[in-house]
C-alpha cells in the first residue's frame, strides 16, 4: 500500500474512533507508520484529508439522474446507503461524528447531499404520481433518514456484544417497512 493510501486508511480509522478534532497529525502518521510531513505533502494538512477520504472511499454513482420509477429508485438508494454502512463502517462512523459535531459539514455536505436530494426528489415525484402518500415532505424525509440511520444508532446504543447483522434480509425488510410507511394505501 502506498504512503498516501496508508495515511487515508489510518485517518479514516482514527477519525471514526476518536473524531476529527481529537485526532492529531502525529496520531495519523504513527498509525500509518509514515513520516508526518507526508500529510502536508499529500493533503496540505489534516483538513485536506477529509476531502481526500471522501474522494477515495465514498461512492459517486448517480442513482437518480432521471426519475423513471420513484418506488424502485427510492428502494435502490436505501439499499445503497445500507450497503455503504455494511461495507465501510469506519466511513459511516466518521460521517456520523462529523454530522453531529457540525464542524466539518462544509466539506462533507457535497458528498452526502446528492443522496438526500435524490430522496427528496423521489418523494415529491412519487407523491405527484400518487404512488406515495404523506402530508409533510419533511416528516416523510425524516422517517426515511432515521430508518437508514437506525443500524448505526442501534450499534452505538446497544450492549457491546450486540449489533445488527446488515444482511440482505435485514436490508430488504427495512426497505419494505419504509415503503409501507409512504406508499399510497
Amino acid at each position: 500500500m502506498d504512503k498516501r493510501l496508508k495515511l487515508l486508511v489510518s485517518a479514516k480509522y482514527l477519525f471514526s474512533t476518536m473524531g476529527f478534532d481529537k485526532t492529531s497529525i502525529r496520531d495519523i502518521a504513527n498509525h500509518a507508520q509514515v513520516n508526518s510531513s507526508m500529510i502536508s505533502y499529500y493533503f496540505g494538512g489534516k483538513e485536506g484529508m477529509i476531502e481526500a477520504i471522501f474522494e477515495a472511499f465514498f461512492p459517486k454513482e448517480d442513482i437518480c439522474s432521471e426519475i423513471i420509477d420513484p418506488i424502485k429508485q427510492l428502494e435502490q438508494i436505501i439499499r445503497r446507503i445500507i450497503e455503504i454502512r455494511k461495507n465501510d463502517p469506519e466511513l459511516v462512523d466518521f460521517l456520523h461524528r462529523e454530522i453531529v459535531s457540525k464542524n466539518n459539514m462544509v466539506i462533507i455536505k457535497p458528498y452526502i447531499e446528492p443522496f438526500w436530494n435524490d430522496i427528496r426528489e423521489l418523494l415529491v415525484a412519487g407523491k405527484s404520481k400518487r404512488y406515495f402518500e404523506f402530508d409533510s415532505l419533511e416528516v416523510a424525509f425524516s422517517y426515511i433518514q432515521a430508518s437508514m440511520s437506525y443500524p448505526y444508532h442501534y450499534n452505538v446504543l446497544s450492549a457491546e456484544d450486540q449489533s445488527i447483522d446488515l444482511s440482505n434480509e435485514f436490508t430488504e425488510e427495512l426497505i419494505q417497512l419504509v415503503m409501507k410507511g409512504i406508499l399510497r394505501k
